[in-house]
């Protein structure tokens, strides 16, 4: 039986939810925390209902169950956040999937072994089965980064207790200081700084803790080959309705989790965030606009050269 305690958030899309299930199955979790947001109208309200239904009902192996379903809707931001408080408030540490989150089966015991083996080690704040790179970093069994990846992780209440969804408590002053000491890249930084102070305006709950992650100049753990595969892009998903787009339905991998080579050091590859900036989050970092800006001015100047010798 698995030890270690699992948070599944689910809503109202039965299918993806009972795939993710079957995963979880396999492992026979002693310790199921499902939470589900509360529904926006009539009609969601009976997928809503049929899904919570659907998923107790699959449940067949022996296990503590506790249930945080809602009646009313609280969004994207405290519906998700919310449960994960809950969940942290009876736990120490855990794992935690949303219904769109397809994980391969070794994800499980790699979180675990993680999480044990880092849970002295406040720097190290997050752990991802979501790799958005295809190749391999380093020579380790997983590689450290500064941005986290929300499908599929684990983490620790002593992390999570820094959470704050409104980010009234923490300095802007301050995480400007640390995007600067993390990213070289002018655009990078920016384009977090401009989220941070968008965060207010759009419904959701991981940008703050990507930014309780940089506030506290926190540590993530990437493995080196992606685990896990969001399966939930689509007209039915709210905020990644491109069935097309490339990190939707992502091959996994399984991981030799007996045997886990734990990178020499502890200290962010910096090429992979830069990788992932342009990967995941569609960033031009400034470097390559740069390089591109001068490039243009190089190729008009040779116009412009061009142009006298014909006037000589």
């Amino acid at each position: 039986m698995f030890e270690t305690a699992i948070l599944f958030i689910i809503f109202k899309r039965k299918e993806t939810a009972l795939k993710v299930l079957e995963i979880i199955k396999q492992i026979k979790p002693k310790y199921l925390y499902i939470a589900a947001d509360g529904w926006r109208d009539e009609n969601e309200k009976i997928k809503c209902l049929e899904t919570r239904e659907a998923v107790l009902k699959a449940i067949n192996f022996e296990c503590e169950i506790k249930t945080l379903f809602r009646d009313k809707n609280l969004g994207c931001c405290d519906g998700v956040a919310g449960a994960i408080q809950w969940f942290f408030e009876n736990v120490e540490q855990g794992i935690i999937l949303e219904d769109d989150c397809l994980p391969e089966i070794s994800f499980f015991d790699y979180c675990e072994k993680l999480l044990n083996y880092y849970k002295d080690n406040e720097r190290i704040m997050h752990i991802t089965g979501d790799s958005p790179l295809d190749r391999k970093v380093g020579e380790a069994s997983y590689y450290f980064a500064t941005i986290q990846h929300c499908w599929g992780w684990a983490s620790w209440r002593r992390a999570w207790k820094y959470y704050d969804s409104t980010m009234k408590t923490i300095s802007f002053k301050d995480t400007k200081k640390t995007l600067k000491k993390r990213y070289k890249d002018f655009n990078i930084r920016d384009y977090w700084k401009n989220w941070f102070y968008r965060t207010g305006d759009i419904n959701t709950w991981d940008y703050q803790w990507t930014y309780c992650i940089i506030s506290k100049d926190g540590i993530c753990i990437n493995p080196n080959l992606n685990m896990v595969s969001n399966i939930g892009f689509g007209a039915d998903s709210t905020h990644t309705s491109n069935s097309e787009d490339e990190n939707a339905n992502r091959k996994t991998y399984p991981m030799d989790t007996e045997n886990i080579i734990h990178p020499s050091k502890i200290e962010c590859d910096r090429e992979a965030d830069f990788e992932i900036a342009i990967k995941r989050f569609g960033l031009i970092p400034f470097s390559l606009t740069h390089n591109v800006s001068r490039e243009i001015k190089r190729i008009i100047r040779q116009i412009g050269d061009l142009f006298n010798m014909k006037n000589l």
